[in-house]
């Protein structure tokens, strides 16, 4: 699969409890993650896993011109996998993120790279005290601005936006959600807006809805253009 230095490709897929692929997808996996897969209390959480796990395996070969289960992954400080010297392409960068009923990819070159989803009809007990205590102060001065009907789109804009940075850094918890500013209003263009280390300039992102009831945000180093937006289901 083509992927050029100055692209980002996009993926998303279905995750459910009688997904079909669940018996192809498990064997892909290597041991520690059926051992993770095995953990969970819930079937539905464990095919999500297997699923979402799976497919990234999948995707990843197709790049890579290698077998899904050969995919081996290097772990960072604060948990962010990336491709381990033994993949041969180093220069292949990606992230994926799930939630209830459907998991996303994305896909870069030599840049580092975050993806968050949410579902748009997701239950957020306490939203406006989550707000308070986790986004910036400029970002709550904006949310609270907000009509009631806008705030469930301006909250999940702003938290997609600040895990994919996040996860974009591969800080981790380290990098506190409160110490970095993004647009949130409904409609606004997705931008970092202010950082505490290092340059707004060095990152760029986008949101996007690649299902009526999802939101998510894509954030990645230096310039870029989304390329590929699609459902992986078959290989």
């Amino acid at each position: 699969m083509e992927l050029l230095e100055s692209q980002v490709h996009f993926w998303f897929t279905p995750l459910a409890e009688t997904d079909p692929r669940v018996p192809e997808l498990g064997p892909l996996l290597s041991s520690e993650e059926i051992q993770r897969a095995e953990r969970f209390h819930f079937e539905k959480d464990r095919c999500s896993f297997i699923i979402s796990h799976g497919v990234l395996r999948q995707l990843l070969g197709q790049y890579l011109s290698l077998k899904p289960q050969d995919i081996e992954y290097a772990i960072g400080p604060h948990g962010k996998p990336s491709l381990s010297s033994a993949c041969g392409d180093r220069s292949l960068h990606f992230n994926m993120s799930h939630t209830d009923g459907m998991a996303v990819f994305a896909v870069t070159r030599n840049r580092q790279i975050g993806v968050d989803v949410e579902r748009l009809d997701r239950e957020v007990e306490d939203r406006d005290e989550l707000a308070a205590s986790y986004f910036s102060p400029q970002e709550t001065d904006v949310y609270r601005s907000l009509s009631e009907a806008d705030r469930v789109e301006g909250f999940l804009n702003c938290w997609t936006r600040k895990e994919s940075y996040i996860k974009a850094r591969g800080d981790g918890l380290t990098c506190p959600l409160d110490s970095f500013q993004v647009t949130l209003r409904p409609g606004d263009q997705a931008k970092l807006l202010a950082v505490q280390q290092g340059r707004t300039e060095d990152w760029s992102m986008v949101s996007l809805e690649p299902l009526r009831d999802y939101k998510a945000a894509i954030t990645a180093e230096a310039t870029w253009r989304l390329a590929d937006l699609g459902e992986f289901y078959n290989t």
